[in-house]
C-alpha cells in the first residue's frame, strides 16, 4: 500500500494512467521491480513476467496509456531503489532505459510491441510511413527510413515505381510474418487488411 501511495504521487499529472484499476499499477510495479532488481534470476520470474505483460494488454485497452504506465513504473523504480548500475545492456533495453535504437528481434517480441504496431495503421489498412515506425526498424529519421527503402526496392522494377507508405506497409505485414509469428492471433485482422490495401495499390 506504501508503494502504491507513492506512485500515485508520482503519475498525479496524468489522468489516463491514475484512471486505472490499481491492480494494473501493482502488476507492472512487480514485473519492473523484477527486471530492474533482480535481473539475475530472470529464468525463475520469466513465465510470471509473460503472464503479467499478458494480463496488462487484456485489462489496459488503451495502448498509449500503458506505454504510459510502463515508463512511469520504470523510472519511480529507479528513482525508489536508487538504482545507479545494470548487469547488463539487455537489462537497461528491456527496461526501455537504454539510449541507443533497438530493433526488435523474435526473441524479444512481447504483446506490448505488438500492440503498438498495430496502433502505427491507419484506416485503410495502410501504415503510414512515420518518426515511430521508422524508429521501429532502427532508423533515427523519416528521412533515413526511406532512403534505405528506396535502395532496397530499386532493385525490383514494379515495386520502385510505388509509394514509400507500401514499401512501408509490405515491410510491417513481412515483419508480422517473421518476427511476430507467435502472436499472429493478435495481428491476423490487421494484416489481412494490409495485404487488401496493397493489392489495391
Amino acid at each position: 500500500q506504501e508503494l502504491i501511495k507513492a506512485f500515485s504521487n508520482f503519475v498525479a499529472n496524468d489522468d489516463g494512467v491514475r484512471s486505472l484499476n490499481h491492480n494494473a499499477w501493482s502488476t507492472c510495479l512487480i514485473i519492473s521491480f523484477l527486471k530492474a532488481l533482480l535481473w539475475k534470476y530472470q529464468y525463475e520470474w520469466i513465465a510470471i513476467h509473460s503472464k503479467g505483460e499478458a494480463w496488462l494488454s487484456e485489462n489496459v485497452p488503451d495502448v498509449n496509456i500503458e506505454e504510459r504506465l510502463y515508463s512511469y513504473v520504470t523510472r519511480f523504480i529507479i528513482q525508489h531503489f536508487n538504482i545507479t548500475e545494470w548487469e547488463s545492456e539487455s537489462q537497461r533495453i528491456s527496461l526501455g532505459v537504454d539510449t541507443k535504437i533497438s530493433i526488435i528481434v523474435r526473441s524479444k517480441a512481447n504483446i506490448r510491441i505488438v500492440r503498438r504496431f498495430i496502433t502505427y495503421q491507419n484506416d485503410s489498412g495502410c501504415f503510414v510511413l512515420s518518426d515511430k515506425s521508422s524508429g521501429s526498424f532502427g532508423f533515427s529519421s523519416i528521412e533515413e527510413a526511406k532512403k534505405h527503402l528506396e535502395i532496397h526496392f530499386s532493385s525490383y522494377s514494379k515495386a520502385s515505381k510505388l509509394d514509400v507508405h507500401v514499401w512501408n506497409t509490405a515491410i510491417f505485414i513481412w515483419y508480422f510474418r517473421l518476427v511476430l509469428i507467435d502472436f499472429r492471433t493478435e495481428w491476423t485482422e490487421v494484416f489481412q487488411k494490409s495485404e487488401s490495401w496493397i493489392s489495391e495499390q
